[in-house]
């Protein structure tokens, strides 16, 4: 029996910090505050479980982003069919239905270097706002920017901003 490949391959590095993505099947609106608590507390304890670092990370309606340090890569595929299989056992037990796929296969791009960690990073908080939930990324409770906000100061988040600002082309 011959083995589907992901296209792209994930490219599997022990130690390094990984930008994971994942949209919802047919990017569908899963958009139910408990939902994303569920979410935000299975990434939590998946975390701790494979001894990930997580750094960064948001849950929108429909997709999400992470920005992991990860130990042992080969463990990553693991740790994300346990977040999307608990998520969507969740969703399907809401909804009185069974065994409904919820989520398409996750992305994974490792970081090259600091520029593009701290990029990531910025973009990540900046997710609501493109895609016009909130007009600003403390005003969304999903994601991790208001930890970074407490902790860090309102002056250190805009100078990652300003020194990391996401570029996004307009083509039209």
């Amino acid at each position: 029996m011959q083995r589907l490949l992901h296209h792209p391959p994930h490219i599997l590095v022990d130690n390094t910090w990984y930008f994971i993505t994942a949209h919802t099947l047919g990017e569908k609106d899963v958009d139910r505050e408990d939902f994303k608590t569920i979410w935000i507390n299975t990434v939590k304890e998946l975390t701790k479980k494979f001894n990930y670092q997580l750094y960064a990370w948001v849950i929108l309606d429909n997709h999400y982003h992470i920005l992991y340090k990860v130990r042992n890569s080969q463990e990553l595929p693991t740790l994300i069919n346990r977040l999307h299989g608990r998520t969507s056992y969740y969703i399907n037990k809401k909804r009185n239905s069974q065994g409904k796929k919820i989520w398409r296969n996750y992305w994974d791009r490792i970081i090259r270097n600091e520029e593009d960690f701290w990029v990531k990073f910025n973009y990540i908080h900046y997710n609501p706002v493109k895609h016009r939930y909130v007009t600003e990324p403390g005003k969304w409770e999903y994601s991790s920017f208001r930890y970074f906000l407490d902790r860090k100061g309102e002056i250190w988040v805009a100078d990652c901003w300003q020194s990391y600002p996401i570029i996004e082309y307009d083509f039209e």
